[in-house]
């Protein structure tokens, strides 16, 4: 986008815009998804966890 607006109207800068847009994309796409998928990723390591811990007493058992 630089080298386009640079090389077709180098008086008028409106690259800038789409790269602010852009970044707006972005951030907001790393704040909806990273969330998810660090707690989605936590959880079930959790959940291995437990049955791991669930299988070892059950074997202590008999």
């Amino acid at each position: 986008m630089v080298f386009i607006n640079l090389y077709t109207s180098p008086a008028t800068i409106w690259f800038v815009w789409s790269l602010f847009g852009w970044g707006i994309g972005l951030a907001f796409h790393f704040v909806f998804s990273r969330k998810r998928f660090v707690v989605a990723k936590c959880e079930k390591k959790i959940a291995n966890i437990e049955m791991k811990m669930k299988a070892k007493k059950a074997t202590e058992k008999r």
